[in-house]
């Protein structure tokens, strides 16, 4: 998929913490991203640990990571894989606080195995990011 408006998985990576932020988009993952780094930049991003990360370790610490381009209909499919597998919802490594099966998004959506993020993605996909 390369036309400029692309649905995918990404991750942000704080390198100081090595916390990780894994959402998706359906639409465009591009204005995902900058929609996280304008909330950050004005200090009003709602992963309250995220943000606090942000100001005290500052931009240069924190890469915004396409993890796949994929479908719309498998946006979320593929945020809830990558999300266990970069451990986004455990504490001490992940800013996300809202499980994928609550998010708005997700409503309706039948479905709720997870399954390894690399056995979804292409094998050199998942390889560049071990």
């Amino acid at each position: 998929m390369s036309d400029m408006k692309s649905p995918g998985v990404y991750r942000i990576f704080c390198k100081a913490t090595k916390r990780n932020y894994v959402g998706s988009s359906s639409k465009d993952w591009r204005n995902r991203r900058n929609g996280h780094i304008f909330l950050l930049k004005h200090g009003k991003h709602p992963s309250k640990k995220m943000q606090e990360d942000w100001n005290k370790h500052g931009p240069d610490q924190f890469s915004f990571i396409l993890v796949c381009e994929c479908p719309s209909d498998r946006a979320i499919e593929l945020e809830r894989a990558a999300s266990v597998e970069f451990k986004a919802f455990c504490p001490e490594m992940g800013y996300n606080t809202m499980p994928i099966s609550d998010n708005r998004f997700n409503a309706g959506r039948r479905g709720s195995g997870l399954v390894r993020f690399s056995a979804m993605v292409r094998p050199e996909t998942a390889e560049r990011l071990a």
